[in-house]
């Protein structure tokens, strides 16, 4: 008769708690890969978002400032085409003699010591 050999107490026990272990293991390392992939996705669509909102936001800011200097320029031409018709040396005029361009460059001067 062959005799069996018999499988210890250890070699038994070894394989079912090795495989539960693993099992625990990889459910427990399953659920954190889970969790985290989560937060981290929450996190940066957070971060995208704020992002947006305040490159937004510098865009109106510009838009805003070049409308206010679109709108200095547009001003700053009806002034200057005001005064070059207020003091027109280019065309000669019937309305305006020499001594009303004079005094009308004389109002228009600035003077410091007044």
């Amino acid at each position: 008769m062959k005799t069996r050999h018999r499988k210890s107490m250890l070699l038994t026990l070894f394989i079912p708690y090795t495989a539960l272990f693993l099992l625990l293991f990889t459910m427990i390392i399953s659920y954190f890969v889970v969790s985290e992939s989560k937060n981290i996705r929450e996190t940066s669509l957070r971060s995208i978002e704020n992002s947006l909102i305040n490159l937004s936001n510098h865009i109106d800011l510009t838009v805003e400032t070049l409308d206010t200097v679109s709108q200095n320029i547009i001003y700053s031409n009806l002034v200057k085409e005001h005064f070059a018709s207020y003091i027109n040396y280019a065309s000669p005029d019937s309305l305006q003699n020499a001594s009303n361009k004079y005094n009308n460059v004389q109002n228009s001067t600035i003077c410091w010591w007044q």
